[in-house]
């Protein structure tokens, strides 16, 4: 399969629990495997996909609840979007400013790298609140891979 073949979109949920958050990131990376698409690229998305889903389980849910977490990943146009969908708090990663990476480490509040790290490792970030879910969209521009998959 080339990278222009438009695979048939995958989704998978799961309790936001250790056990289930490693089921999901070996699902994602099988797809992935089985989609071809090149090494560079999926590892940036694995690792964005892991904090996104790392977020989720530590912040949307109140401690001792976890909840579910589906991951979807779709073919769109030239590019790959992984989704994540979570029914905790509303949280729109997006709106996030960016840490002061220049400012000393005594004075860096805590969090926000593993958003900023997000940014760098996607092509794209969306967030919505929809139905009482967050969907966070991760995007990966695959043709910016020179648009074709490994053979």
């Amino acid at each position: 399969m080339n990278a222009t073949a438009a695979p048939l979109p995958r989704e998978r949920e799961k309790e936001s629990q250790p056990d289930d958050r490693a089921t999901l990131l070996a699902f994602a990376e099988q797809a992935l495997a089985e989609w071809r698409l090149p090494p560079g690229l999926r590892a940036n998305l694995m690792l964005a996909l892991d904090e996104a889903l790392t977020n989720v389980a530590m912040y949307a849910y109140p401690a001792g609840c976890p909840g579910p977490i589906r991951v979807r990943l779709s073919r769109v146009g030239g590019a790959l979007e992984l989704e994540i969908v979570d029914r905790g708090c509303p949280f729109d990663p997006t709106r996030h400013p960016p840490p002061d990476l220049a400012a000393p480490l005594e004075r860096r509040p805590v969090g926000g790298l593993g958003i900023h790290l997000m940014r760098r490792l996607v092509s794209g970030m969306r967030y919505r609140r929809h139905g009482g879910e967050n969907h966070l969209v991760l995007v990966c521009d695959w043709d910016a891979s020179g648009g074709e998959a490994e053979p």
